[in-house]
């Protein structure tokens, strides 16, 4: 026999933390609809109804017919089908939450980086007050260097491309094509 739901397997307190505002007449819906379900099924009986095969052997002018289709009743088993997904799907929940520890744990590194870049940020020197000195000191990989000047365009694959042109000029090997 199939076992009855005693309880909501879903936790509406939870879920309705989790819904956005602009949803909740949708959620509204979605739980009046579970919880009419639930009120449907437990207002019909837990077991089917019991056949009263004595009643048809008294009637029935044959009553080994009533004694055959009480046997083949009761021989009746209705199988139901092997869960063969939960396994799968408890896997699966494991899997996602171990992710999301993971994904929790990088974003909080990430947070620790930022905020302490943060800091970092809000110690130094206004930017309107900060001399070419300053701008060197705090970040160096973005200041103007004397001893190796840039090309405009000033980024970094033109910068590459420039180089690589001036060691191909200094070297004496100049394209052909050219």
């Amino acid at each position: 026999m199939a076992r009855r739901v005693t309880q909501s397997a879903v936790n509406w307190a939870k879920f309705a933390e989790l819904v956005p505002k602009d949803q909740t007449s949708h959620f509204a819906a979605l739980r009046n609809k579970s919880d009419n379900y639930v009120r449907i099924v437990h207002e019909l009986p837990e077991g089917l109804p019991a056949i009263d095969f004595s009643m048809y052997k008294s009637k029935l002018g044959n009553p080994k017919l009533a004694e055959e289709f009480e046997q083949k009743y009761k021989a009746v088993k209705i199988p139901y089908p092997e869960d063969k997904h939960t396994p799968t799907i408890q896997a699966q929940g494991e899997e996602a939450k171990k992710s999301i520890a993971e994904w929790i744990r990088d974003s909080n590194m990430r947070i620790k980086a930022l905020e302490e870049e943060k800091a970092r940020l809000a110690s130094m020197v206004p930017l309107e007050h900060m001399t070419m000195e300053d701008f060197q000191e705090q970040f160096p990989h973005l200041a103007w260097n004397p001893d190796k000047p840039t090309f405009w365009p000033h980024d970094q694959e033109s910068q590459r491309l420039i180089q690589e042109g001036l060691e191909l000029a200094a070297s004496g090997k100049e394209d052909e094509d050219h």
